[in-house]
């Protein structure tokens, strides 16, 4: 007989940022805010914030460094130190949405399935080459700063333990297909009926509505899909050389990170529309709409004009990477009178196209962005790859640079990584992890003075938190664990 969590006390309500409407206090009349707007101005500096909040009653104000319910807290605090986000998400965009979320300082709980755990921890890459699902390069760099519990929500006892979760959770992320988020009563519409505030960010290959919403479909599919992998990622010089070749394969997870990224943003604007409504949203991301977003221009152009950009009208746009003494320098555009002068002041003044006519005269293909004539464009790439094979990376990107062109050398990732620039920004940071020892971790994409303060936490070992989440947060009794888990709830 299946064995369900016992009956447990209401949960705790989340804290609000502002008071619900059935109780704001009625608006004063206007001789009243007077003279609340007067004590407001005649109390100290610090405390003027607080109380604009608290006796005006304006909705979602609150001092910046104060909790929802006034408290002045540790200024050092994450923005999403109060958030607890319940994640049931595998591979790479909801965990890497989930990453983020946990960087900014929200209590993620990574629900992974009973036995196997998230796909990623079999993807690798292992050290040595040798499989280890604790030691996933992948799992362990999506899931740091998270607490994993092992739990299959396809049985009933596991659903009911994990509604008991969502009901005191400010977010659920999934990325559980469509049609099972219905059949489980984990839509939107279902639980925001039960959780007015509850955020649902959910992420499937192509959303939750059109036809296509319950296909099934990995990273390359979903690439391969948007259009995007014919027209470009194979970098100027193999359009050029290949128009006609078939699509190309992407860098590695280029989807499914951009779209983890847009849900993390998604997310955080739920959170904080919600400070002045009250209420959650449903937040529906699809890969191939994310990477649709990629490529925007060539969206629009076809959306506006009907112009389909092929590899041969790329031939039109100048910048591109080209081969040099000791590697490789990519120049950026190219676009205007000046940054033609520059790139022709650049290569000594007196390459041959400096004197054509069609360059002198500025007969234009586009006069708004500048750029000659397409029929010249292999003359003067073979131009600019002739000077470029006379000199080093550093020597063109100095000369490019001091002449305000947008000209950087192509860096490998031992370069890269190993660079200046990315010590001083500290791109790269230690984690020490139970399994492996120290690790390397990539930090926050951008810097805020109290998110890299905090020393990063490990990925979790599976179901590493099953009591303190089960037992502590949830009420269930130790000795119920071992007769779920024999179950295959948890």
């Amino acid at each position: 007989m299946a064995i369900g969590p016992p009956m447990l006390p209401s949960p705790m309500k989340p804290m609000r940022m502002a008071a619900s409407s059935a109780r704001r206090p009625a608006r004063p009349a206007i001789a009243g805010r007077r003279r609340v707007a007067r004590r407001i101005l005649a109390a100290p500096a610090g405390r003027r914030c607080r109380c604009a909040a608290q006796r005006v009653g304006l909705r979602g104000l609150q001092p910046a460094s104060a909790t929802p319910s006034g408290r002045i807290r540790d200024v050092t605090a994450r923005p999403l130190d109060d958030v607890l986000v319940v994640e049931w998400c595998s591979l790479v965009s909801g965990p890497f949405c989930g990453k983020w979320l946990a960087e900014a300082g929200a209590d993620v709980i990574k629900i992974e399935a009973p036995g196997a755990g998230d796909e990623a921890r079999r993807r690798g890459p292992f050290p040595n080459d040798e499989p280890d699902p604790e030691r996933s390069g992948l799992y362990l760099l999506l899931n740091t700063n998270k607490r994993s519990v092992t739990l299959d929500p396809e049985t009933a006892d596991g659903l009911a333990i994990l509604r008991d979760l969502i009901a005191r959770a400010d977010v659920f992320l999934h990325d559980r297909p469509p049609a099972l988020a219905d059949e489980l009563g984990l839509d939107y519409e279902t639980l925001s009926a039960q959780h007015e505030r509850l955020v649902v960010t959910a992420i499937s290959p192509y959303g939750a509505t059109g036809p296509r919403r319950d296909e099934h479909a990995y990273p390359l599919n979903v690439v391969h899909s948007s259009g995007t992998t014919y027209h470009q990622l194979a970098g100027q010089i193999a359009l050029r050389d290949f128009p006609d070749a078939g699509p190309v394969k992407p860098g590695s997870f280029i989807a499914e990170c951009d779209a983890g990224l847009n849900a993390a943003t998604a997310t955080l604007a739920a959170l904080l529309a919600r400070m002045s409504t009250g209420r959650g949203q449903h937040v529906d991301v699809s890969r191939q709409w994310a990477m649709m977003s990629t490529q925007r221009p060539e969206v629009h152009r076809y959306a506006s004009d009907g112009t389909i950009v092929t590899r041969e009208l790329d031939t039109e746009w100048f910048p591109g990477v080209y081969q040099c003494k000791d590697g490789w320098i990519v120049i950026g555009a190219v676009w205007g009178a000046r940054n033609w002068g520059a790139l022709v002041e650049m290569m000594g003044g007196d390459p041959w196209f400096a004197s054509e006519p069609w360059f002198t005269e500025a007969i234009w293909n586009l006069p708004q962005l500048g750029i000659p004539k397409p029929d010249h464009a292999d003359e003067v790439r073979d131009t600019i790859a002739e000077w470029c094979m006379e000199r080093t990376r550093e020597e063109i990107q100095q000369i490019g640079q001091a002449h305000g062109l947008t000209i950087t050398g192509h860096a490998t990732m031992e370069e890269v990584l190993g660079s200046e620039q990315m010590r001083v920004r500290g791109f790269l940071r230690e984690v020490e992890h139970p399994e492996t020892g120290p690790l390397t971790d990539t930090a926050f994409p951008f810097r805020t003075s109290t998110i890299e303060s905090r020393r990063p936490g490990p990925a979790p070992l599976l179901g590493e938190h099953n009591r303190e989440v089960y037992c502590d947060l949830l009420g269930l009794e130790p000795e119920q664990l071992p007769i779920l888990r024999h179950a295959g709830a948890i």
